[in-house]
């Protein structure tokens, strides 16, 4: 189940059927995403594998245009890893965290089973 980290954002698993928001912020390479949504935007990250600088800033300005269509939900295979990456990154660019740790905190009390390890942290360091 999808979780609102904050704004309309929200977080969660690929689609696996028709899902009930006005946008998609797909950051799944392995799987098709069978959303249907006014805008779909897809950032492909294997799993287990941290998304680049680019990546990280391209997801985070899928996420804010995509909240210009309503309800937006970003999503992984699981929802743990990759999607809590590219909003934590959203939230760090967009300045509605004023730190790695405020927006790692925002994400962790939507999507308590979120996981990053080190790497995704460094990577995400870059853009604090």
């Amino acid at each position: 189940m999808p979780n609102e980290v904050i704004d309309g954002v929200f977080i969660g698993r690929i689609p696996l059927q028709r899902a009930s928001f006005d946008a998609v912020v797909d950051l799944c390479a392995e799987l098709p995403c069978r959303a249907s949504a006014k805008f779909y935007r897809s950032i492909p990250v294997l799993d287990h594998i941290v998304a680049t600088d680019d990546e990280l800033r391209s997801a985070a300005a899928a996420i804010e245009e995509a909240r210009t269509h309503g309800r937006v939900l970003v999503c992984c295979a699981l929802g743990f890893s990759r999607s809590a990456s590219a909003v934590i990154a959203w939230l760090l660019m967009t300045r509605r965290a004023e730190s790695l740790e405020a927006a790692m905190e925002m994400v962790r009390r939507a999507r308590p089973a979120m996981v990053l390890r080190n790497p995704h942290r460094a990577a995400l360091e870059a853009l604090a």
